[in-house]
């Protein structure tokens, strides 16, 4: 128990000398250097990620535009399908039971 007492004094005498010691600013001397080299490659490799990323939002909106046309597509063949079944169902006043089965069976591949 006697060691671990010294431990703690040890521990917070240190603690207290350190951050009076460490209150003191440090002082900047000599000339203040630049890698320029440096600068220079970041400043390369972030146009290059630039260049990169505007390739990647030009190829998204072409996809986006095809996506936007074949939905277009899509959407227009939905009206048409819906269009030839309301044309069917009303020919189905006009035409017997056994006529109506035998032409969705030859459409549909049941009688419907």
């Amino acid at each position: 128990m006697a060691s671990m007492r010294r431990i703690w004094c040890v521990v917070l005498i240190g603690v207290v000398l350190g951050v009076g010691m460490v209150s003191e600013r440090a002082q900047a001397t000599g000339i203040p250097t630049v890698d320029v080299l440096s600068v220079g490659q970041q400043l390369i490799s972030y146009v290059t990620d630039l260049s990169q990323f505007a390739e990647v939002l030009a190829q998204t909106g072409l996809e986006t535009e095809n996506l936007a046309t074949t939905l277009a597509d899509y959407a227009q063949t939905l009206k048409e399908y819906q269009s030839y079944l309301n044309q069917l169902r009303s020919l189905k006043d006009f035409i017997s039971d056994k006529d109506w089965a035998g032409l969705m069976t030859i459409i549909v591949g049941s009688e419907y």
